[in-house]
């Protein structure tokens, strides 16, 4: 019997985002140089950060990487599960051998090491099917070649928690697993996967109507700000019993509340990035539309 660990392969390589590792390079350096060129480029330690196919979540994701710290050794990914019910207030890890992309294989390092068993599962099928962690492994890649040494990665779902307390505790579990220094100082991030909004009849969500788009946009807008400034403010409490009540469809919302309380804990300042929908990378609106923001501590 073989004691090998499985390899993950990217599953998406080739729809999602190119698998031509030329192609794919010019693309993710394209995002990079774009961010580049925007204001406030800030010392990325903590994000929230989109996950669609790289064509809309590119630009997103590229404003946590276009300024990583030097002595990145690590990423940490916190993802949502979209095809896998989760249970509630514990963390879904694997362990693998390494991790494909198209530009180079990641080595992996398992997140759920350290953690209390009532925290921690472990599944590599979930992790392998999951989309919400792939996006950024090429970006990660990318990383590695600029940076010219090896980034590991660890990857951690999370469906959803109830209560405050129960993210606060992972939060701290998790502070004390990756070690508060490797934190701090950069050698370790954390990326919470999250779209905001997913708005339309296809996703079973439309408080806002249908006829004016216009309208719509905008009030999307500013309930993802308000949603991403709760993040940013540590509000924990408070976003679950807005959660309750409002039942948003952000669907990495477990994932940034515990990102939230992490960098909340570590007292990093948070701003809004970045903020675009899907419209805004298309002719014409569109009556469904999926909104992205990157809020980054530093």
């Amino acid at each position: 019997m073989s004691n090998e660990l499985p390899y993950r392969k990217a599953r998406f390589a080739g729809s999602w985002y190119a698998d031509d590792p030329v192609l794919l390079r010019q693309e993710i350096d394209s995002y990079l140089e774009a961010a580049a060129g925007g204001e406030d480029l800030l010392s990325s330690r903590i994000a929230v950060l989109p996950h669609a196919g790289l064509y809309y979540s590119g630009r997103g994701i590229a404003r946590f990487f276009v300024n990583l710290p030097q002595d990145l050794r690590r990423v940490c990914i916190l993802s949502p599960s979209h095809y896998t019910y989760l249970p509630n207030d514990t963390i879904t890890g694997a362990a693998f051998s390494n991790l494909e992309t198209p530009l180079k294989d990641l080595p992996y390092d398992p997140l759920c090491q350290g953690l209390p068993e009532t925290m921690e599962e472990c599944d590599e099928k979930v992790v392998k099917d999951e989309h919400a962690v792939e996006m950024f492994l090429p970006f990660i890649a990318r990383a590695s070649e600029l940076l010219g040494h090896e980034i590991h990665v660890s990857i951690g779902l999370v469906s959803h928690f109830t209560s405050g307390e129960r993210v606060h505790a992972l939060a701290d579990a998790l502070i004390e697993a990756i070690g508060r220094d490797e934190l701090v100082s950069g050698r370790t991030v954390i990326i919470a996967s999250s779209d905001f909004t997913h708005y339309g009849e296809r996703f079973g969500h439309i408080p806002y109507g249908i006829d004016d788009m216009e309208q719509i946009l905008e009030t999307v807008a500013l309930s993802d700000s308000s949603y991403a400034q709760g993040f940013i403010d540590g509000s924990i409490e408070e976003l679950i019993d807005r959660c309750r009540e409002e039942h948003p469809t952000i669907c990495g919302f477990a994932a940034a509340l515990l990102a939230s309380s992490i960098a909340h804990k570590l007292e990093m300042n948070g701003v809004i990035a970045d903020q675009y929908t899907s419209n805004d990378l298309v002719d014409a609106p569109l009556p469904e539309f999926v909104s992205y923001c990157s809020v980054i501590w530093e």
